[in-house]
């Protein structure tokens, strides 16, 4: 198990883990990188995985692929690049003999802040409410761990190139090999509470949303319709004090939006083609298109699965050119927010 171990010391990332990999006449990339990229697979990409599989059997050969397609992106993006990037910079700048070395090294310095965004990625999931604010070109959770390999990476290049002497790898209570066994446990439960209870809770993944076609201020609402592009709909009321802050952040997505990649369904849940003077009033933008419901297609929404239904308003679900529901978001959302998520599924 002494996999486990070296995964332990390159959690915490101290100096004897440089000094090990330096000095061991042992390489251990390849056992290492498998035990990684496993982690990264399994865990930080398992949704991920489920949407493939879901989109293949429940969906359509096009939405599988997709999806596949989306995570091989991904993947390549998140954690290929900054790992040939940090053994290029070990390979140039560590003074350390040897590609599998340095590979090792990589491997080692990467392993932390891949957990720190593994947890941070975790928490909306566990908790739905939880939002990162939306930043460009990278998500906070990835951008914290570029930071942290940045500040570990000037760590290491320091330990690699130190000649002070220091404490023997594999002495000390720290490297007990029972702290690498709770280590290795606490990681399997954090797995399981954050990324595969969520996911449990939350199949099937791709539920089709309900179709409608309802009056409208322009005409009629027909969802089937809008199949091959992405459709945002906001379930709303003029009654309610949340919704009406919410208009504002409706027509800063709408000002944002392609109309002929996007189409915005603001759904007003009661009252019929009676609200459309009030619906007219309150939100009035020519990229988003007022549905006037009688509540019969909220009720249809209420009693899909649970992790999608409508429980209240305001209400946003975000629906892919395939016609399936892929975000819900509850409650009152700045624009930023809502936009972030329909970028994300528009890249799909």
């Amino acid at each position: 198990m002494g996999f486990l171990q070296r995964f332990y010391h390159a959690s915490i990332f101290i100096p004897q883990r440089v000094r090990e990999i330096k000095e061991s006449s042992r390489h251990h990339a390849l056992a290492d990188g498998l035990l990684l990229g496993g982690i990264i697979l399994l865990v930080g990409y398992s949704w991920h995985i489920a949407m493939v599989f879901e989109g293949y059997t429940r969906v359509s050969g096009g939405a599988g692929t997709s999806e596949l397609l989306y995570l091989l992106r991904q993947l390549f993006i998140l954690d290929i690049i900054p790992l040939a990037l940090l053994t290029g910079i070990f390979l140039a700048a560590s003074g350390v003999k040897g590609f599998g070395k340095n590979l090792e090294l990589a491997i080692a310095l990467w392993t932390q802040p891949l957990l720190i965004r593994l947890v941070l990625e975790g928490i909306p999931l566990l908790i739905p409410i939880v939002n990162y604010y939306p930043i460009p070109f990278v998500e906070v959770p990835q951008l914290v761990a570029y930071m942290w390999a940045l500040l570990s990476l000037s760590f290491a290049l320091s330990c690699c190139k130190s000649t002070k002497k220091r404490p023997e790898a594999g002495t000390g209570w720290l490297f007990s090999p029972y702290l690498a066994y709770i280590f290795s446990g606490m990681i399997a439960m954090a797995a399981v509470v954050l990324y595969y209870y969520p996911l449990a809770r939350s199949m099937p993944l791709f539920i089709k949303a309900p179709t409608f076609v309802l009056p409208s201020v322009e005409g009629t609402c027909d969802l089937a319709a809008q199949k091959g592009k992405v459709v945002l709909v906001e379930f709303w009321n003029y009654r309610c004090h949340h919704c009406k802050k919410q208009v504002e952040e409706m027509n800063t997505i709408a000002d944002s939006i392609d109309p002929s990649k996007v189409t915005i369904y603001a759904v007003h849940t009661s009252g019929g083609s009676q609200m459309k003077g009030q619906v007219q009033k309150l939100m009035d933008h020519k990229n988003i298109k007022h549905c006037l419901d009688d509540g019969s297609v909220s009720t249809v929404y209420r009693e899909i699965a649970p992790y999608h239904r409508l429980r209240g308003v305001p209400h946003t679900m975000i629906i892919d050119r395939h016609g399936v529901i892929r975000k819900v978001i509850r409650g009152r959302k700045d624009a930023s927010v809502i936009l972030g998520h329909l970028s994300r599924i528009l890249a799909r």
